[in-house]
């Protein structure tokens, strides 16, 4: 399933409640496009879901935004997505009969909706409030004990959460890395790699060594990768000359191999030195790759066993 996104209602007013300023709305508008363009350049199989059909929305926040011509971009974006996330009503979910959340007393149907499909929380950047990378709800669920009496059970929980383009970056590895425990073939895996691990690049050569991995190895590999993209989004905050620090030991090939570890790279056009490695069990999986500074991104040029075996 693809990350859920779901607007929160309390950050905005509802249709039948006054509109907020021209530039207040128009300011939050723009906002959310540049949060959803993000999250699409980390998840492109996201889907939003908001309390009310997004054009309606729109038109509330700020009459004047979509007529606008400056807007013609945005305003395809948005049509975009709505066509591939329709308007579904939040509270159409039978846990929710039985859970209510709260946020500071107040019911929060879109957070609380965003935890229990372990999704993601958007709110409309209006008000001081939702300027949070994480929202605390109060948790409220009725349950059935061993002999069938109902009794309520009460406690917080934590919804991740973005209202701004800042929050998505802090969110970066997760939104990477959620889902990949639903990916249960090679051939997936090579499908989704660039929503999964939007900062390393494959040479196409590592196309069929990744669509003949098997399970336990498929498992080693995806932990091993979701490293290497938390590495890069780690250096990200520091930018350390020296690159990424690797998530475990980078072990460099004997002068006398290294003339295996020579392939064409498309994206420069010429033969590349990938010469460094981190094993992966089970057997003597290798994966071999390379730093490429320019491009910030980590290069992959092989995934399997040792080199000339």
């Amino acid at each position: 399933m693809g990350l859920l996104v779901v607007l929160n209602e309390l950050s905005h007013p509802a249709l039948e409640e006054p509109s907020p300023s021209v530039q207040s709305g128009g300011a939050a508008i723009d906002g959310l496009v540049t949060i959803l363009r993000r999250l699409r350049a980390h998840r492109p199989d996201f889907a939003l879901i908001t309390d009310a059909p997004l054009p309606l929305l729109m038109t509330h926040l700020c009459p004047t935004w979509q007529p606008d011509s400056r807007n013609r971009d945005k305003r395809q974006f948005l049509k975009q997505l709505a066509a591939k996330s329709p308007f579904t009503s939040i509270t159409a979910h039978d846990d929710q009969e039985c859970i209510q959340y709260k946020m500071k007393g107040q019911e929060a149907r879109g957070l609380g909706a965003a935890h229990l499909v372990d999704g993601l929380g958007l709110s409309l950047n209006l008000y001081p409030l939702w300027d949070l990378s994480a929202v605390e709800l109060a948790r409220s669920v009725l349950d059935e004990d061993d002999e069938g009496a109902l009794k309520l059970i009460e406690d917080t929980v934590n919804v991740k959460h973005v209202s701004t383009a800042d929050h998505v970056e802090g969110h970066r590895s997760w939104l990477c890395q959620r889902g990949l425990q639903d990916l249960h073939s090679g051939v997936q895996l090579w499908v989704e790699r660039e929503a999964h691990f939007p900062d390393l690049r494959f040479l196409p050569r590592v196309e069929a060594q990744i669509h003949g991995l098997q399970p336990l190895a498929l498992h080693a590999v995806k932990r091993l990768l979701a490293a290497f993209q938390s590495a890069v989004t780690d250096w990200r905050s520091v930018r350390a000359v020296t690159g990424p620090t690797w998530p475990g030991k980078v072990t460099p090939e004997h002068e006398q191999r290294r003339k295996l570890c020579w392939f064409n790279d498309p994206a420069t056009g010429r033969q590349e030195l990938f010469d460094t490695h981190m094993r992966y069990t089970p057997g003597a999986g290798r994966l071999h790759f390379r730093w490429d500074a320019t491009g910030e991104v980590v290069v992959v040029a092989h995934i399997g066993q040792k080199l000339g075996m």
